[in-house]
Order: structure tokens, then sequence, then C-alpha cells
């Protein structure tokens, strides 16, 4: 069954590939015009960038049409996207439909789907990708049995509960230069698509809306310790001393309530007997 977040999916193909070669949306194949998930065709000149986005480039090294299930799909859907396949593979010059290739990106780990096509794990990949008999060039990739590694962060940001938010503390952990990082926006949109009211979200949504607000509000802690890091030294000088967790949750909290002038005011007119009881007193301004 499709649920929101497989037409979200075509963001992460979007911001993690759109660089590095054509990514196309809801790409009409013929008959009957038909429109596959995403399809994408690398840049030529671009492969060895695509071979440092981890997982999902060495997936994207030829042309691929790209389908993500969040539930997992049953045998008739894989038939009806694989056909899209088919069709979108004749569409394509004689010189690279040979290599074109079908990926499923599945949040769980579709078993029925796996012992019906006969899927088996691809020799060289990591746990959790599976592949048909050549011929067929239809491969699976189960979210949830990835290893925690760089290579599958991108990927695993489609995945569910501990393994989506165990990909958000890795990707804030990056450096701010990292690839990966352009994906945290996309959690952010993906977050706004979400319905407010509580009674109106899907056990999933739900379970997305905590692990990504979690990631969110964590990003945002981040920007403002960068922001604070300036006043921090300033205030230990003053203080003679480093500044305690607790004290730090009280500057955190006045850099966004009284802006970061106050600040450099206040630790600049203050002793630091004055100082230290302004950072303890709740009222103080």
């Amino acid at each position: 069954m499709r649920t929101r977040f497989d037409g979200l999916a075509k963001d992460l193909w979007r911001d993690a590939l759109g660089d590095l070669g054509r990514v196309t949306a809801e790409a009409e194949v013929a008959p009957a015009a038909q429109r596959a998930d995403t399809t994408f065709e690398p840049d030529p000149l671009r492969r060895v960038a695509l071979a440092g986005r981890g997982l999902l480039g060495r997936m994207a090294q030829d042309p691929v049409m790209l389908d993500a299930f969040h539930d997992a799909p049953d045998g008739e859907e894989v038939r009806d996207t694989h056909r899209k396949y088919l069709n979108w593979r004749h569409t394509l010059g004689e010189a690279h439909r040979a290599d074109a290739r079908h990926w499923l990106v599945v949040a769980g780990d579709p078993r029925s789907v796996r012992l019906e096509f006969g899927l088996r794990p691809l020799r060289g990949w990591p746990s959790g990708v599976y592949g048909s008999v050549p011929g067929f060039a239809l491969q699976v990739v189960s979210v949830s049995a990835l290893p925690a590694t760089r290579d599958t962060l991108a990927l695993r940001l489609f995945g569910r509960g501990r393994v989506l938010r165990s990909a958000g503390v890795e990707l804030l952990a990056l450096p701010e230069d990292a690839w990966e990082r352009r994906l945290l926006p996309m959690l952010l949109r993906w977050r706004t698509q979400i319905p407010e009211l509580p009674a109106l979200r899907s056990p999933d949504e739900e379970d997305f809306v905590d692990n990504a607000q979690q990631i969110l509000d964590e990003w945002e802690r981040r920007a403002t310790d960068r922001g604070l890091a300036p006043l921090m030294r300033q205030f230990e000088r003053r203080l003679g001393r480093p500044v305690v967790e607790a004290e730090r949750e009280v500057l955190r909290d006045r850099l966004g309530t009284l802006g970061p002038e106050r600040l450099g005011d206040v630790v600049l007119d203050l002793s630091a007997a004055d100082l230290s009881a302004w950072l303890g007193d709740p009222r103080a301004r």
C-alpha cells in the first residue's frame, strides 16, 4: 500500500543526486501514460563524484528507476512498478538499455516479496541489499537491515523508529561541508507534510514526527550553540571558571529571548559575583 512517505522519498533522490545527473520525478512512460516514481540518469562526467555518495551513489552509477515503499509492497505492487520500469527501459538508447536497473527501497523487510521473486543477497553489497536473476534487473534495499555506516546514511533517513533516529544523530555529527548535510532541510520539508493534529496522523506518521522533531530540535540546539560559543568564552573569562551545564542552558535560552547584544552587555557590565548571580536568577533579564 502506498503512503505519504513514498511520495516524499522523491525529495531524497533529488537532494542527494540532483547535482550529478538528471532526476525526473513522476516520469511519464509509455504506454497509457504510466508514471514512474523517479528515474535517474547519471552525468557521465560526474561518475567519480557519484561514487562518493555512498550506497545511493553506487545504486545510481547506471540509469535507474527508483521506487520507495514505507510499507512493504506485495507481489502485485512490485509487478506493477516493474512493468513501468520495463516500459521506461524501452525508451532508453541502445547503449544504456542493458545497464538500466530497477531499485525498490523499502523501510522494513519485504520478506514475502523476497520469497516470491527469489531475491537473494547481492554479493559484494552490504547486508539488506537483494537482487533477482540478472535478466530481471530488480534490486531491493531493506532499509532496516542496512549496516549503520556512513555509506548507508542517506538511505536510512527513509527508515522508521530507531533507524531514522540513529541516522539523524549521525547526520548531525558530520562536518558542516559533508554532502549529506544538505538532507537536513529535507527532513523539515517532510515534517511539514504531516498533519498537525495527532488524530489525523497514521501510526507511521506519528513515529516520523516524534523522531524527526528530535533530530530537528538537536539541529537547532547545535546551531544556537555555534552562535553562543564566542559569548561563552567571554562569560568564562569574566567568571574565571568554566560555565557549568545548567548555566549553559540558561545562556542558550536567554540568547533566544534576550538576544546577543543583551548578553554582551551583561558580561561586560557585571562583576564576576554579579554575573554568577545573574545566571542563577530565573527572573534576571
